[in-house]
Parts: structure tokens; sequence; C-alpha cells
């Protein structure tokens, strides 16, 4: 993922059957723990960049065009303007 843009197929970077939930009496070795960390921070990056681009309606409702291609043409038009929005901001995001 790009510094504050959502690409299209980044949510097929993280799935959840790569997660390890350890039984309450094993441990969790550092490796393992470190590992989770750094992919529950990716993936909530994702779930931000993905309820921001669904703040724009046209993507969560179903569309009743027929034409071939428009609604992959909506879902980009809404990424732009989840990246249009983001970049406008009055306060930079925390980091």
């Amino acid at each position: 993922m790009i510094r504050g843009r959502f690409i299209l197929s980044v949510s097929l970077l993280v799935s959840p059957c790569n997660f390890f939930a350890p039984t309450p009496e094993a441990g969790i070795d550092r490796q393992r723990e470190e590992n989770n960390r750094k992919l529950s921070k990716v993936r909530v990056k994702v779930e931000h960049a993905i309820s921001g681009i669904k703040c724009s309606r046209t993507v969560n409702d179903v569309l009743r065009n027929t034409k071939d291609g428009f609604s992959d043409l909506v879902t980009v038009i809404a990424c732009g303007l989840n990246n249009f929005r983001v970049d406008h901001r009055k306060k930079p995001l925390k980091r």
C-alpha cells in the first residue's frame, strides 16, 4: 500500500488464516507475536481504507445499471474520491 493511497487488490494481502491464536495454556513465541502485530497493523489500514471508500454509498448499494464495467468504474471513482479526501484533510493523520 502506498502512503495514503488505496490499491484495489490490497485486501488480498491479508487473509484471516495467517493469524495464529494460541490456546490459553500454550504461550506464544516472540516471532509469532511480532508477525501477528505486523499483520494486524496492515489489516487495520486496509479496513480503514475500505470503510473510507464505503462512505460513498454508491459502492454499498446495488447498482441497477447493466452496462459492462460500470460497477468497476464506480469503484474506481469511489477510490479516487477517498484518496482526494485523505490527501486534503485539514489535520494530518497520526502515523
